[in-house]
């Protein structure tokens, strides 16, 4: 595939009711190793987070996922075979974002991992106006894609080393609050310094945290 696919128009006028789809759903844990069609691509992503009216100068175009007060917060993430690639929904295309294939990285199901086709999802608030996710690219260290809650820290995110950390934290007690760094800033420094969990673990006992993390 190349850097930015073109997909086909989504088929909006396949002959299956709503109702049959919502009857005949099910969980499969087998498939078909072969993959996806150009046109089978289009359709699940046109599903899952395509433009249904276009924007206006004066309002957001509209999609199949809602969201409140139309925010348009999800981003869709396509993990191929050759590279993971972002779905730009206003143009209906494949913006690759690298080549390497990271499909084990995205599951804990080891059936998963010969998915043809593995979906990632970003949401991200617009209640901060830079909250958005980044893929940063920074001189000698690893390449990070991160989930900020401000310019410098965010609380989620994965590297192309298939390391993936996020914040959680146990609140101590009063006696034992220590000076530290916050957990959202160990996100970001974890993801940009480290490639592998035991080397992330193991900066973690010498780094000064107030809390559990």
């Amino acid at each position: 595939m190349q850097t930015t696919v073109k997909l086909p128009p989504p088929q909006k006028d396949l002959d299956f009711p709503l109702m049959k789809a919502l009857e005949a759903r099910r969980s499969k844990r087998k498939w078909k190793s072969n993959p996806l069609s150009e046109q089978q691509l289009s359709n699940l992503l046109w599903a899952a987070c395509g433009i249904t009216l276009p924007a206006t100068p004066r309002s957001k175009s509209r999609r199949t996922a809602p969201s409140a007060t139309n925010s348009q917060e999800i981003k869709v993430y396509l993990a191929l075979e050759h590279g993971l690639y972002l779905y730009e929904e206003t143009h209906h295309q494949l913006l690759q974002i690298h080549s390497r294939d990271i499909r084990t990285s995205i599951g804990t199901q080891k059936m998963m991992h010969s998915a043809p086709v593995g979906r990632g999802k970003s949401e991200q608030s617009d209640s901060i106006a830079f909250n958005r996710s980044i893929l940063y690219r920074l001189g000698g260290s690893p390449v990070f894609l991160l989930n900020p809650s401000s310019f410098i820290h965010g609380e989620e995110g994965l590297n192309l080393s298939g390391l993936a950390v996020a914040m959680t934290f146990v609140v101590p007690r009063p006696s034992e609050i220590q000076p530290g760094l916050n957990s959202v800033f160990l996100v970001r420094y974890l993801l940009e310094h480290f490639t592998t969990v035991p080397e992330a673990l193991q900066s973690l006992h010498r780094l000064p945290m107030p809390t559990v993390t």
